[in-house]
């Protein structure tokens, strides 16, 4: 792209001088003397678009989706040079064979939607979560099929494993000479999970297997990631560590879809699963319970980089609590860094927000509790813009068969006071005998420690139990009496 190469109060005219190598000179020169046609790609990813346009209700109907078709880039292409795209039946050029053809191919795509669940066809016409879900956050078509068969009640390597298989990783590539870095990587004694291990296995440490597939390499790459494994001594270390941030940033893209489908799917373990892969991502750390540790649990405080970090590490400083416990003098010290350094840490450590979970009996309806959730240090949180905005906390209530009784999420800007939710235990006895709460924080992992929770009535005769880590865990005793 090219601007005036001049100045427009003294000069009549600009140069431009564009530089290439030999071997492309010839295509520069081609393009200036006779120019480019350009072709339309939206061929290549037709049923992302038209979902889309379908979930915003652009679209509402078969004529609808040939007006907006007919609209497009594509449309124009296809009358000028429709060989080019393979669309069309060969020979097509009567103008209404062209139509049906077009028509044809449109029923095609939409059939395509229908099948994987994206839309739904009823009185209303309306569009499925599946649908919404591949709108809001820019999925493909073959990625949406891969969520809709995910496997019931999974742990977090399954998880992994399958956000790795995404399609949207498929423009990356597995290189010949970044088979036997990935492999060194794979045999790791840090990593969590290693490519060659059973779907059961719950800890890595170091695999046998062999890197083949690009969803190899993605799976080894986001836990480079969150576990501050820096590759070097390669040719291809520098391509690698690069691809490993495009890689975090649509991983933070399509777990949110795995999220809404167990919401879909009403189930508990998968959207805990999904939730704590999502916090991982944001937070870029792995939770500290599950890991033998690692440096960058320390790192998510912006005044730490990875030497501070590791040094604190080494020093026996392991945790988030663990720092909160350190004096400030001593931070100091440890970095060699003059005061207020170790008080700005304290305070960016104190702006992480804590959810805060305050339970009670309804005083409307016997089968119900209230449910207050807010965030402990608000106005700490709220020193901080960043923070304040980009926060978000998710609650997740389940029964202890697993039954889904409430799921939702909001930011931590609008948890300026407690916000309500009702908890209804109207489910048969015999699938009820203890509730279970999760309240966490979507973007920071904290470690954990207990401390003592506060009955909320002393009438209800339940025994409240606070996990008080990255989430606030309340077990309620059974035989509640309310």
């Amino acid at each position: 792209m090219m601007g005036r190469a001049g100045r427009p109060q003294y000069d009549e005219f600009g140069v431009a001088v564009l530089m290439t190598t030999h071997q492309d000179k010839s295509k520069y020169e081609a393009v200036f003397e006779k120019g480019e046609i350009l072709e339309s790609t939206l061929h290549h990813n037709i049923e992302f678009y038209l979902g889309a346009e379908i979930c915003m209700g652009e679209i509402a109907s078969k004529t609808a989706a040939m007006t907006w078709m007919k609209s497009s880039f594509l449309y124009q292409r296809l009358l000028k040079n429709p060989t080019h795209y393979k669309i069309l039946a060969p020979g097509t050029v009567d103008p209404e064979d062209f139509e049906n053809e077009l028509s044809r191919y449109l029923d095609l795509k939409i059939d395509e939607l229908l099948r994987y669940g994206v839309i739904k066809v009823d009185e209303y016409g309306s569009i499925s979560p599946t649908g919404k879900a591949m709108g809001r956050f820019y999925l493909k078509l073959s990625t949406i099929s891969m969520i809709t068969n995910l496997k019931e009640a999974p742990n977090q390597r399954y998880i992994l494993q399958q956000l790795s298989k995404a399609a949207e990783f498929s423009d990356h590539r597995l290189l010949q000479g970044e088979k036997g870095v990935l492999n060194l990587v794979n045999q790791n004694s840090e990593l969590k999970y290693t490519v060659g291990e059973s779907d059961l296995s719950t800890v890595g440490g170091g695999g046998t297997g062999a890197v083949r597939e690009i969803s190899d390499k993605v799976f080894l790459l986001i836990q480079c990631y969150l576990l501050g494994i820096v590759i070097r001594d390669a040719a291809e270390a520098a391509s690698l560590n690069r691809e490993m941030a495009k890689i975090i940033i649509t991983s933070k893209r399509v777990i949110k879809a795995f999220v809404e489908h167990y919401v879909v799917k009403r189930d508990c373990i998968g959207i805990k699963a999904c939730l704590d892969i999502n916090r991982y991502l944001n937070s870029g750390c792995f939770d500290a319970r599950n890991t033998s540790g690692s440096p960058k649990i320390l790192a998510q405080i912006p005044n730490l980089g990875t030497k501070y970090s590791q040094i604190l590490f080494d020093s026996g400083i392991r945790s988030i609590a663990a720092l909160k416990q350190t004096p400030p003098s001593t931070i100091e010290n440890l970095l060699k860094r003059n005061p207020p350094f170790g008080f700005h840490v304290i305070d960016s450590v104190n702006s992480f927000p804590v959810p805060s979970i305050a339970i009670s009996k309804s005083k409307t309806n016997r089968n119900e509790l209230d449910l207050f959730v807010g965030v402990a240090n608000y106005e700490k949180v709220a020193q901080s813009k960043k923070s304040l905005l980009l926060s978000w906390i998710s609650v997740l209530v389940y029964s202890n068969t697993n039954t889904l009784l409430i799921y939702c999420r909001a930011p931590v800007s609008k948890l300026r006071h407690p916000q309500k939710l009702t908890i209804d235990l109207s489910i048969p006895s015999h699938q009820f005998q203890s509730i279970q709460i999760f309240s966490s924080s979507d973007n920071h992992d904290q470690s954990y420690g207990y401390t003592p929770s506060q009955s909320a009535s002393p009438d209800t005769h339940r025994k409240l139990l606070t996990l008080q880590h990255y989430f606030k865990k309340v077990f309620i005793s059974p035989h509640i009496q309310l």
